[in-house]
């Protein structure tokens, strides 16, 4: 997902996504009145509403908050209370922007994650995590924030995060305005696109590809309670069960022990697999291990 807040005589701030979207180039043309419209313009993004999403990905909107979801995995961003706002539907998520007055360097949006989910730093954004018996599951990113000013210009940019509220602030000294200013924010994307993301350290990719196959299944017909009973791994495959749910973990666990055997894994790096399975295991920051 991707979301975006933005400003006017304004920061735009944002983007809500669900696939990590393309590089573009910022533009001082532009063609339309509408501040939204003409920051979207300027980065060589569509402001039209996408016709279709992608597979597994919905969204709604309304000009102030969004809701995109994969699957059950849902996350909501609220623009800044007060603040005209505006919404364009995209092919992977949808873009939230907001408008704020001339001299105002930040702009706050309301993050609501699902139940055990956090927002842990990571490279200038932020992942979102649930710990899963000793491994984490990755369900969305919050990329690394940029931004620029009206004529293409582009600006020093952070986040700060207080409770479930997300603030980018931009230094404008001597900015022209308006400014746009887009954090990416990714659900469910990593390497492989859309999925739940399985990040686990070496030793413990290890530990899954050793155990038995069958043994899993035969704990699994039992529901996700069963999962827990598999020795050495319970306590992350029940995590990871409880997300994809007890079916999906049972159909894929042969392919994902078939994977790990093959890899050549180290033990005190980080690697991450989709679930459904894409193509194959990952090394990722250790960061989403940690």
């Amino acid at each position: 997902m991707k979301l975006k807040i933005g400003a006017a005589v304004a920061v735009i701030v944002g983007q809500l996504l669900m696939a990590v979207p393309a590089n573009a180039a910022p533009s001082t043309e532009s063609s339309s009145d509408s501040p939204f419209e003409s920051a979207q313009e300027a980065l060589g993004l569509s402001s039209d509403d996408a016709a279709k999403m992608t597979t597994g990905v919905s969204a709604t909107a309304t000009e102030s908050e969004a809701v995109v979801a994969l699957g059950d995995f849902e996350v909501k961003v609220t623009a800044p209370e007060g603040n005209d706002s505006a919404t364009t539907i995209l092919p992977d998520g949808v873009r939230v922007m907001s408008l704020l007055d001339e001299g105002e360097s930040s702009a706050s949006f309301t993050v609501d994650l699902p139940k055990g989910a956090t927002l842990t730093p990571n490279g200038g954004g932020f992942d979102v995590v649930v710990d899963a018996g000793g491994t984490r599951i990755s369900l969305g990113q919050i990329e690394a924030p940029w931004a620029v000013d009206a004529n293409g210009t582009k600006l020093s940019t952070s986040y700060t995060l207080a409770g479930d509220t997300l603030t980018q602030s931009v230094n404008t000294e001597g900015a022209a305005y308006p400014i746009v200013a887009d954090p990416a924010v990714t659900v469910g994307v990593g390497a492989d696109g859309p999925g739940v993301y399985w990040n686990m350290t070496g030793a413990q990719a290890k530990a899954i590809s050793a155990a038995s196959a069958s043994a899993v299944a035969l704990a699994l017909a039992g529901g996700c309670a069963g999962a827990s009973k598999v020795p050495k791994i319970g306590g992350m495959l029940s995590a990871l069960c409880g997300f994809v749910g007890a079916p999906t973990l049972s159909s894929v666990f042969g392919d994902i022990k078939k994977i790990l055997t093959n890899s050549k894994i180290e033990s005190n790096a980080c690697y991450q697999l989709r679930i459904p399975l894409g193509s194959g295991l990952h090394k990722t920051g250790k960061a989403n291990c940690a």
